[in-house]
């Protein structure tokens, strides 16, 4: 029904974005040789990202809130792929740091959408339960991006990583999304808890950037976190 379809899209979402950087992540080298660039060049297409998605992370959920959550979330996918589709042609590092801000937008109106349609569209007893699912879709997607981007960038070279991120996003995300029904413009988050796991749930990928062992201690502690969130989100 609406509640699944709305789910599965926003989980498909919330796997797409962290995907596509921690799969970077790997490539970064080979990005480097091919481009020419140097150690703080590199850094910047890493942290351009970053700064873009985390900076423009709340107003961009109150521009959701004003012209509608599914037209921004929308826009956000559409504009995710094209831009990811771009990288993939991206002439120069400066050429790609300047897309990566683009997607970083794009990662911001995706984010600041997608966990609101849920908490719009399930009732108050389902969603602790459903936000925390389509919270694992972001860890999915950190896990499973640096093997996938090692054997792209093996196989295929470091662009193609862009090219599988834009077409998850097309087909993953954005054709399912213009079957969902509503547009929830102008509705307050139906629970003051929302906003909390929003900033925890983008603040994840920002977090868990280049510079962390992923397998060590930041992750036990973000998870341990989010467990938390979970049961806050739980209690009625």
């Amino acid at each position: 029904g609406q509640r699944r379809r709305a789910l599965a899209i926003c989980m498909a979402a919330s796997f797409v974005t962290p995907f596509s950087s921690s799969a970077l992540n790997l490539a970064i080298p080979a990005l480097g040789r091919d481009l020419g660039a140097g150690a703080v060049t590199l850094s910047w297409v890493v942290n351009a990202f970053l700064l873009a998605a985390a900076s423009l992370l709340l107003p961009l959920g109150r521009l959701a809130d004003i012209l509608g959550r599914k037209r921004v979330f929308l826009a956000g996918v559409a504009l995710f792929s094209t831009a990811s589709l771009v990288c993939a042609l991206a002439p120069s590092a400066a050429a790609l740091i300047a897309l990566r801000v683009v997607q970083g937008a794009a990662a911001s109106m995706i984010f600041a959408s997608s966990l609101a349609i849920l908490s719009s569209v399930y009732p108050a007893g389902q969603r602790g339960r459903v936000l925390g699912i389509a919270v694992t879709a972001v860890y999915v997607g950190l896990v499973a991006g640096p093997v996938a981007g090692g054997l792209l960038t093996a196989a295929l070279g470091w662009r193609s990583i862009f090219v599988v991120t834009a077409a998850l996003g097309l087909l993953g995300a954005l054709l399912p999304a213009i079957r969902l029904r509503g547009e929830w413009r102008g509705v307050r988050c139906p629970d003051a808890r929302y906003p909390i796991l929003t900033t925890r749930y983008f603040g994840d990928l920002v977090l868990l950037d280049p510079g962390d062992d992923l397998l060590g201690d930041g992750v036990g502690g973000h998870v341990l976190d989010d467990a938390g969130l979970a049961a806050l989100f739980r209690q009625r």
